[in-house]
């Protein structure tokens, strides 16, 4: 089983940037926020900081856990659904029980899951208050462990909570869980296409949509939605005419092609993949609750797609900032106009211009994944051609260059969490701020000096080279990486193999702390 793994960094900007997924949410790695004032019984996260801290994010988007959850709110609790990877509002009422009672209700219902595992896709579909994965007995599918980075407490649950077991109850902001682990089901290939009615509730239509967001409620959109199916259900073989008369979502423009899937694979569809793999070919799902409205779903004959690759200088922007805010689309595609126009007569600077703004990686995927508008200027272009305008995404414009695809990654899938013995520091200091690199990396400096018996000038070379100020400009990930390169050779040359050996366990106790200690 070989898989080539998509970079996520799009996937997670979209999240970042979104207000529901922002507030309350931990921070995905390094040191994380004070708890909340108590409030008796107190916070509950019973489980030690587990070693996937200490792992690159690009080797968690390549483990793939099956999850399921009973989730039970209280008053005060995020009513969304839980682990929302974008803006999707939930409908329902809030519930008026204490945080005590809610903690009662799941301790109770954890018992229960214990005494019958087996039981537990009931039990959700009784009591689970996630309108998300309730209908489907609580399960949220093969989930990338990536995607819990911003709720680590999950993932510190679910590497000590072994396949077929059920975890203690964790804590937060949407209320209290219950987590089963589940085994990877046997590998299966399926095709999907898809009708999507969207509404105001699920905000990534506003970047997803194939046009404006219709202005329809909840209800409005599930009474369509359930007209649709009912049609659909009669009709199958008309599914791909509903699709391009009703479907809100950009992939109408591809029939509502939602791409061939691996049941194993990591994917940021879990839920759908899952559905998909209990219909039939030509079967047709009731309407789904998902974040970019109420989804209609059949399944399809597999059918040969072809892979396109491509590297990229990539350019976000905020699409609630407007001009002329240099976060707004049109500040962005200003920019990336006025870089298309130097690289059509200079394209050998695509290269050192990707480095000075973004993105070093290289992405690849396969027809029927990743956005429509890339995939179409793609098709256009032949290997080492640069698309000749900037090509709008959902959250950001895209100078695009098509090259030879790579070898297919040939790294199996995994479905436990790494546990590595040393942090991976560069993609901690990538993935945080100039302000976290300035901090940690003075703290570094400080516990050098203290630690290793060095010269009063070797001393003061550690502490210079290690001071805030020695670094300028630390505004992008690969500039911090840069510099983090450079800080490293500095002092080898500074501290020679020995004590450069010694500075490296150092180094490393000091991140390890800094990602593992509560």
């Amino acid at each position: 089983m070989r898989f080539s793994f998509p970079n996520l960094a799009v996937v997670l900007a979209i999240s970042l940037l979104s207000p529901a997924c922002k507030k309350g949410a931990p921070m995905p790695t390094g040191r994380e926020p004070a708890a909340r004032a108590a409030v008796e019984p107190g916070p509950i996260n019973p489980y030690p900081h587990a070693r996937w801290r200490l792992a690159n994010p690009t080797e968690l988007s390549q483990v793939v856990l099956w999850v399921s959850q009973i989730l039970i709110r209280y008053d005060g609790s995020n009513k969304d659904p839980a682990f929302c990877m974008a803006d999707w509002h939930s409908e329902s009422p809030g519930v008026p029980r204490s945080r005590a009672e809610a903690l009662t209700l799941a301790r109770a219902l954890r018992e229960q899951a214990v005494k019958e595992p087996a039981r537990f896709a009931e039990l959700a579909a009784e009591h689970s208050e996630d309108v998300a994965t309730q209908a489907l007995g609580g399960s949220l599918g093969g989930v990338p462990a990536s995607y819990f980075i911003l709720w680590p407490a999950v993932l510190d649950a679910l590497a000590a909570t072994p396949v077929g077991q059920v975890s203690q109850v964790i804590e937060t902001q949407y209320g209290f869980h219950v987590l089963l682990r589940r085994a990877a089901p046997p590998e299966e290939t399926v095709t999907g296409k898809r009708i999507v009615i969207a509404h105001q509730a699920a905000g990534w239509i506003q970047v997803l949509g194939k046009g404006e967001a219709p202005q329809r409620t909840r209800e409005q959109a599930l009474a369509l939605a359930d007209q649709l199916y009912e049609q659909a259900r009669q009709k199958p073989q008309e599914f791909s005419k509903l699709v391009e008369q009703y479907s809100d979502h950009r992939d109408a423009e591809r029939g509502g092609d939602m791409g061939t899937w691996s049941t194993r694979e990591p994917t940021f569809y879990p839920r759908e993949v899952e559905i998909l793999k209990g219909l039939r070919v030509g079967e047709i799902t009731k309407p789904v609750d998902s974040l970019v409205g109420f989804e209609i779903i059949q399944r399809v004959p597999n059918r040969p797609r072809e892979h396109y690759a491509m590297d990229e200088i990539r350019l976000f922007f905020d699409p609630t900032h407007a001009a002329p805010d240099l976060n707004s689309p049109p500040a962005a595609l200003a920019k990336a106009a006025e870089l298309s126009l130097k690289l059509r007569s200079h394209p050998s600077r695509f290269d050192s211009l990707r480095k000075e703004f973004c993105c070093s990686y290289s992405e690849q995927w396969d027809e029927g994944r990743g956005s429509p508008a890339v995939t179409t200027a793609l098709s256009l272009l032949k290997p080492g051609q640069i698309a000749p305008q900037p090509i709008r995404t959902e959250l950001s414009y895209v100078i695009a260059k098509r090259v030879v695809p790579p070898p297919r990654d040939d790294t199996d899938v995994r479905f436990e969490l790494p546990a590595p013995e040393v942090p991976d520091i560069r993609a901690l200091l990538r993935s945080h701020d100039d302000n976290f690199f300035r901090g940690e990396v003075e703290g570094v400096g400080k516990e050098a000096v203290a630690k290793l018996s060095l010269s009063e000038s070797s001393a003061q070379r550690i502490t210079e080279l290690h001071r805030p100020g020695h670094f300028e400009n630390l505004d992008t990930s690969e500039r911090r990486d840069d510099s983090w390169g450079r800080l490293l050779k500095d002092v080898e040359d500074a501290l020679g193999p020995d004590g450069y050996k010694r500075y490296l366990s150092i180094v490393n106790a000091h991140f390890s702390a800094v990602l593992l200690d509560p």
